[in-house]
């Protein structure tokens, strides 16, 4: 009787353990302590605009939202959405007429921004990820919920988007003006423009050539007198066979920097008259023809860098690897201008005329002469 007691008594105590687990397992977690990226927005004085934005896009369903995920926005003030404001519909905006105009968007019509656009342009300020102040330590790339690239840089102690182009088209190039307002989902650093995404695709785009893949082999085209001063430049490309590499066949397309020479540079290299000649003797190159096409090819080699350089990345005596193996040039000089050194020393140095040129696959620098990989 007392064994059978026992038993019971065990029996009891299992189910009693068995139901505290399972009390346990069932019981939902603690709601995260502290305060959203949109509470973090909403108490700060110089985020009214953004705060109003991201609520009439929607956007703060997410953002304010901590099982939504983990984010980093790159926050415009209030007086960098009135210069965005100003620029899009006129001087004379003030920070109640940015609100009002906010609250009255429609998805699309006639509007400038339409709430599609605007939608657009915030998400282009919001990466998935968390990147503290801590975390910016030289250059970095991300794709933003928009879609499109955003360049980080940090020269000295201040933190540059999109290498702060201002001169590249109004709103490409903001500067960070503060940092590290840390949410539960995520931080917020206020910048002082509204950026515009990157819409160019790719190098190609911008250079004015194209790879179809849908041949066998692949279909270039471009390198015509479509007058985007890089004609020249398309049309040896093309004929060295080069297109595929900078283009490949993959999605996302890597990340090339050119640098680019003008039509008027290759002009001057070729030692001919005029942009028809330069593209007749492009387009003559052969074993036998001085330059030779392979020494040509080595050339345009000598223009291309792996991956995404801005000009904040760059700094003076710095050697720059090419893609022609072995081979580097030297940034003389920071200027402005920026300037460069070739292999040749005979050669004077070439100037970057235009730029970070910034597309969504690698940037272009216009530069004003054919940089030499022969000593």
């Amino acid at each position: 009787m007392k064994n059978k007691l026992s038993h019971k008594i065990i029996a009891l105590l299992m189910l009693a353990l068995a139901a505290a687990s399972c009390a346990n397992k069932f019981e939902p977690d603690p709601l995260p302590v502290g305060q959203t990226l949109v509470q973090v927005a909403d108490a700060n004085a110089s985020f009214d605009i953004l705060t109003a934005a991201l609520t009439k896009t929607g956007l703060a369903n997410s953002l304010g939202n901590p099982n939504s995920g983990t984010f980093t926005v790159f926050a415009p003030t209030d007086d960098a959405f009135i210069t965005y404001w100003n620029s899009i519909r006129g001087a004379g905006h003030t920070e109640q007429n940015v609100l009002d105009t906010i609250a009255n968007l429609k998805p699309t019509g006639v509007s400038n921004p339409t709430l599609t656009v605007l939608a657009g342009i915030l998400n282009y300020h919001i990466v998935s990820s968390r990147i503290t102040s801590a975390d910016i330590t030289g250059k970095a790339v991300f794709a933003t919920l928009q879609g499109a690239r955003l360049t980080i840089s940090k020269l000295g102690s201040n933190v540059l988007l999109n290498a702060n182009n201002a001169g590249n088209g109004a709103g490409n190039g903001a500067s960070v003006t503060s940092v590290d307002a840390s949410a539960i989902n995520g931080v917020i650093h206020g910048v002082d423009k509204v950026l515009v995404p990157v819409s160019v695709a790719s190098i190609g785009t911008t250079l004015g050539i194209a790879v179809s893949y849908a041949t066998n082999p692949p279909t270039v085209t471009g390198g015509t007198t479509a007058g985007n001063n890089y004609d020249i430049l398309s049309a040896a490309i093309r004929k060295a066979a080069l297109a595929p590499i900078l283009l490949p066949n993959q999605n996302p397309l890597p990340d090339f920097t050119v640098f680019a020479p003008t039509d008027a540079a290759f002009i001057s290299f070729l030692n001919v008259t005029s942009e028809a000649e330069a593209l007749t003797a492009i387009n003559a190159l052969s074993a036998t023809t001085t330059p030779t096409l392979a020494q040509v090819a080595d050339i345009l080699k000598y223009h291309v860098v792996v991956g995404r350089v801005v000009s904040t990345d760059l700094s003076a005596s710095q050697q720059v690897q090419t893609l022609l193996t072995g081979k580097a040039f030297t940034i003389s000089s920071l200027g402005p201008p920026i300037t460069i050194a070739d292999l040749n020393g005979a050669s004077a140095d070439a100037t970057i005329s235009s730029g970070n040129i910034l597309t969504n696959a690698g940037v272009v620098h216009g530069i004003n002469a054919v940089l030499n990989p022969n000593p």
